[in-house]
């Protein structure tokens, strides 16, 4: 139902949808910077090294927070939401290499956890 309203708001614009999650990796790896509501495109594009923003319209935009996402209001007045994105891209390689350690860290901090629990 997602698919059919995005081009019922957006005709000319080329929707990259599928309904299965192993598409997911090469869909969000065509990018550099990606902006959504959905937490889940976020965080994978992270796990890929890709910035992201989110457009937080309840609770669970804060789970960006973890995947070092900059967040928009869903209702920040628009001049507003293009200064954030503007302010993204031209950190795009910063924030990538930022991701990329944060990842490394995480994944030392939980196999550290593990072991200790093996």
């Amino acid at each position: 139902d997602e698919l059919s309203y995005v081009k019922k708001e957006f005709p000319n614009v080329i929707a990259h949808y599928s309904y299965d999650s192993n598409d997911y990796v090469d869909i969000y790896g065509k990018y550099d910077f990606v902006i959504g509501p959905r937490i889940h495109g976020i965080g994978i594009s992270a796990s890929m090294g890709i910035p992201g923003m989110v457009i937080k319209h309840d609770f669970r935009g804060d789970a960006a927070d973890g995947f070092l996402a900059d967040k928009v209001d869903i209702n920040v007045d628009l001049e507003h939401a293009i200064d954030k994105i503007q302010k993204n891209i031209l950190s795009i390689a910063r924030k990538n290499m930022t991701l990329l350690e944060h990842k490394r860290n995480t994944q030392q901090a939980y196999v550290s956890l593990l072991s200790k629990a093996l």
